[in-house]
Formats: C-alpha cells, structure tokens, sequence
C-alpha cells in the first residue's frame, strides 16, 4: 500500500516528455507566426491604397507647386514715374490725394510748358520687347506692348478715370517715368506700372484720334499721360540740384540746369496730374519703329518747339500729321514741346491729383 502511493507520487516519464513536446511545439508556432509577419512586412507597401511609385509622385509635385507658389509671390515689378504740366494759377484748388506744393512738368500749352521724357523701360522692367533700337534714342524699344491688366495689382482709380491700354486695344504704351530711360536718368517717384491712365474723356478723344491714324498706317506711342502730383515735386527736387548733370549731353546739350526750371521745361505745376494731358509720338504700323520727329522725346531745347523751322521735309511732315490728329480731336499742343497735348475741355480743370500711376 505505501509502496504503490509513493510510486504515484512519482514525477512520471511519459508526462513530462508530453509537456516538453508541447512547449517546443508552441514556440515553434510563434516563431512561424512572427516570420510570417515579418515576410508580409516586406513585400506589401506600407500603404496598400496606393501604388508603389504614387506617393512619391505625390510628393514631389506638391512640393514643386510649393515652389512655385513662392516663385509666384515674390515676382513684383518695380515701376517710375514721369513729369509734365501746365501752368495754373496758384488759387487753383488741389484734388483727390492732390498737393499744391511745388511740383515739376514740362511741355503743355501755356508758355510755362511742362515736358516728359519717354522711353521703354530696361530689361528689369516691365513690358517685354525684342525689336530693334531706334537710332535716334539709344536704348528705345518702340514697340512696347502694353501690359495685361493681370500683371500687376490695381487699385480702383478715382471716378472719372481710366487705363488707356484697357479702352483703345492697338494703343502703345511706354511710360518713360516707369523706368530709367528719361532726362532725370532712373525711375520717378508715384509710378508703380508701364500702364497709362486718363480721363475718361481725354481717353474717348484719344480713341478717336487712333481710329484716325490707323487708317494712314500710324500707331499712337503714349510716353506719358496722367502724372501724380508727387512725380511732379520730384522732378524739381531733381531741378533744384545743380550738381545732377548726368543727363545733360543727351538732354539739355544748350542749357544749364538753372535753365531748366526757368525756362519752364520743369514746372511746379504740371497739366499732367489733372489727368487730360498726354505726351505721345507715332508708330509705323509695318515697322513697329517710332517716326522721325527731329528730335527725341524730352528733348529740352529749341528743336522740341512745335513750330521749329529746321527740320527736314520728312521730320516737318510727321509733326503735322500727329498734330492735325490730336487737334481734330479737341487736344491743344504745348507751345515748346511737340510731343505734349492737352484736352482743351478737360473735366478737371483746377483739380491736380495724386494717387499713384499703377
């Protein structure tokens, strides 16, 4: 009886053996189960909703859009201004964000004409343009497009006011005070944009004139139309400088800078920041080359008076043709600058304004 309890109590050979075969056979399984995992691991994608190459597709095209929406950001032109007035009675009252202080111009029709000098802006700026130069001004581009009225930011302009370039479509525009190509040698204050703005009555009168001349085979080329009053105190600031004489031989050969504010070529004034007074030239339309007028734009001296006697028969012709078309339209030109009109029966005839060209 003891010896058969004690015998059971004994730790037996076959259940052992059992339970270690079990244990083996266990962790066996384990480890197929973890290989298992690790095999799928490797031959799946991560992501098995997408194709192996599409999230790096992804990938870089959103970080090329990134690009170039920060390429698109920070593309801003930088624009400049340019000068011209008429001279008015000093009791004349100042207008929207107008200012009477001392302000410059050139070519208009009283005797204290104001003049502007025009040009195609440098290959930093604005419009783009890859015809030839003209002879008569180094650097001119004269077939300056004018610019989508998307390529640059617009504030509403003050009512009674308009872009020329949206109103009459075959227009030129090369405002020279948008860039550097002018009498004072780089861009001028309150000019922010190649566009030319007007009012809507000077504009209408304008449309007509190139409806005109397009039937002749001529283009207008606007070098300057309204100018802020704040461009105008910039060009006397300029005139007040004696020193600035970087311009002089391409400019003012015959003169010295005194004369300039003297001879009324800059004024304090200027017709110009009412906004019905223009400076402009001719385009052949074959050529896309400005016409001869026998002396450039801003030309400060004798051969820019409309009524100067030696030219040649050709240069003599051109002048005329602009000036019949500009004053068969109610324009009145300037009395020292050929390229200088005014619409007599202008809208703001005492009101000098000064929001930005842009």
């Amino acid at each position: 009886m003891n010896r058969i309890e004690s015998r059971n109590k004994r730790p037996g050979t076959k259940g052992t053996a059992r339970k270690n075969f079990c244990r083996r056979r266990r962790w066996a399984l384990f480890g197929l189960l973890i290989g298992l995992g690790l095999l799928i691991r490797i031959l799946l994608p991560e992501n098995p909703s997408v194709p192996a190459g599409a999230a790096s597709l992804s990938k870089d095209t959103a970080t090329h859009e990134t690009a170039s929406a920060a390429a698109a950001s920070s593309s801003i032109a930088i624009p400049e201004e340019s000068s011209d007035s008429s001279a008015t009675p000093a009791s004349e009252s100042v207008g929207i964000s107008a200012t009477t202080d001392s302000k410059s111009e050139v070519g208009s029709v009283l005797p204290a004409s104001e003049s502007v000098a025009g040009s195609v802006l440098p290959a930093s700026e604005s419009t783009v343009v890859s015809s030839p130069t003209s002879s008569e001004e180094p650097g001119f581009l004269p077939t300056a497009t004018p610019p989508s009225p998307a390529a640059f930011p617009r504030i509403p302009l003050p009512e009674g006011f308009v872009h020329v370039e949206d109103n009459i479509p075959n227009i030129r525009i090369d405002m020279r005070y948008f860039g550097s190509h002018n009498f004072i040698g780089r861009p001028i204050t309150g000019y922010e944009a190649n566009t030319a703005i007007l009012t809507e009555k000077a504009c209408a009168a304008l449309a007509r004139v190139q409806a005109s001349l397009e039937d002749r085979g001529f283009i207008l080329l606007i070098l300057d139309a309204y100018r802020p009053a704040q461009a105008v105190a910039d060009f006397v600031r300029w005139g007040e400088d004696l020193s600035d004489i970087a311009t002089q031989q391409t400019y003012y050969p015959s003169l010295s800078k005194a004369d300039i504010l003297k001879d009324g070529y800059v004024a304090r004034k200027s017709s110009h920041s009412r906004g019905s007074t223009v400076d402009l030239t001719l385009v052949g339309q074959e050529t896309g080359l400005p016409l001869d007028m026998g002396c450039p734009f801003d030309f400060f001296g004798p051969e820019s008076d409309p009524d100067y006697k030696d030219l040649t028969p050709i240069q003599a012709e051109n002048r005329k043709i602009l000036r019949n078309a500009m004053e068969a339209q109610g324009f009145v030109i300037s009395s020292i600058e050929w390229w200088h009109f005014r619409l007599k029966d202008e809208p703001f005839p005492k009101t000098f304004f000064d929001f930005p060209v842009q």
